[in-house]
């Protein structure tokens, strides 16, 4: 592959505004082909760009959030996308996240998502002249032809959904008043300061040759690291590195020495992990979740026992990780760190 420069670039520690964290987040949650993308780099490429495990496919993302859009200047927002469509890597997705844009300009103004097909004819003309004129001020050419391939694969996506969607689309929890919009809105910002803390280095004019060489700026999130920071804070602890035995799970211990505790333990939060991070059984773990933080809302002091039985009765559990210990050990870790008080 060509070199690839990185430049535009962020210098310094100031906070990821919040429209970033939710073009992330919409690459999270929102997307279609959102189990492809594994990681995603921060204002690398762009101000946020989906990567997939192999290195091979980019989903890039450039976010504006003004309160007014002029069709010229949405044009000129288009500019670095554009570069990306012409580096000779492979942006599988160029994606323009904006505020919500004046519905005289669309054709179907309740789309959240659309391409260039949806904008009036006058206002889609005037957005194709901000970027020719943009192009030429910064390169000298029109580059017309290829700036029309670029417009037949670019998408825009309006910002119509509260801070706490985005993270509640995650935990996929159908009853969404299962915790209230400031847990959510908690969750959202330490994900925006993780995301922030991702600048506080400067790579300004830095190259790269392949993909995967993006990885030595340390300006990347995987997105296993967001499932986490999440399901954690829904727990009130670290699942995967849990070192305690539950008190309400001791009476599964008590019969064993040592050493079987720590692999019963162990793989208890082994089985947790697979579930949690294979895609077909995930909603079957948020099932399990939604569930028992029902039981233990109406009755905090509700037996881990008989949790499990009206759990095993509600939920048709397919998944072979999701067996009896694992879901007392989890049973156990929701009630003694959420409702021990």
């Amino acid at each position: 592959m060509s070199i690839y420069t990185f430049t535009n670039t962020e210098r310094n520690n100031k906070k990821a505004t919040e429209f970033e964290t939710k073009s992330l987040l919409y690459l999270v949650g929102f997307r279609k082909d959102r189990d492809q993308v594994d990681l995603f780099t921060i204002d690398c490429f762009n101000d946020v760009t989906g990567i997939d495990k192999s290195y091979s496919e980019l989903w890039d993302i450039q976010s504006k959030n003004y309160s007014k859009f002029y069709p010229k200047q949405i044009g000129e927002f288009l500019f670095t996308l554009y570069k990306n469509h012409i580096s000779g890597l492979n942006f599988c997705c160029l994606i323009l996240f904006v505020s919500k844009l004046n519905k005289e300009y669309l054709i179907k103004e309740n789309l959240d998502e659309f391409g260039m097909d949806n904008f009036q004819e006058d206002t889609r003309s005037r957005i194709k002249n901000g970027l020719i004129d943009k192009l030429k001020n910064n390169t000298g050419k029109n580059n017309e032809e290829d700036a029309e391939s670029f417009f037949n694969k670019i998408i825009f996506v309006q910002d119509s959904k509260d801070i706490s969607d985005y993270i509640k689309r995650i935990t996929k929890f159908k009853d969404r008043k299962i915790r209230n919009n400031d847990f959510y809105q908690n969750i959202f910002e330490e994900i925006r300061d993780v995301q922030s803390a991702k600048k506080n280095s400067c790579i300004e004019n830095e190259q790269i040759e392949k993909i995967e060489d993006v990885l030595k700026f340390n300006r990347h999130l995987f997105k296993k690291e967001i499932y986490t920071l999440i399901i954690n804070r829904v727990l009130g602890c670290d699942i995967f590195e849990y070192k305690s035995i539950p008190i309400s799970f001791k009476n599964e211990t008590d019969n064993l020495d040592t050493e079987a505790t720590k692999d019963l333990i162990q793989d208890c939060k082994a089985n947790l992990a697979r579930a949690f991070f294979n895609k077909n059984s995930n909603p079957e773990f948020w099932k399990v979740l939604e569930f028992t933080i029902n039981q233990f809302d109406i009755n905090p002091k509700a037996d881990i026992y008989r949790v499990y039985s009206g759990l095993e009765s509600s939920i048709n559990i397919k998944s072979k990780h999701l067996d009896r210990k694992s879901l007392l050990f989890i049973i156990s870790i929701i009630k003694d760190n959420i409702y021990a008080n």
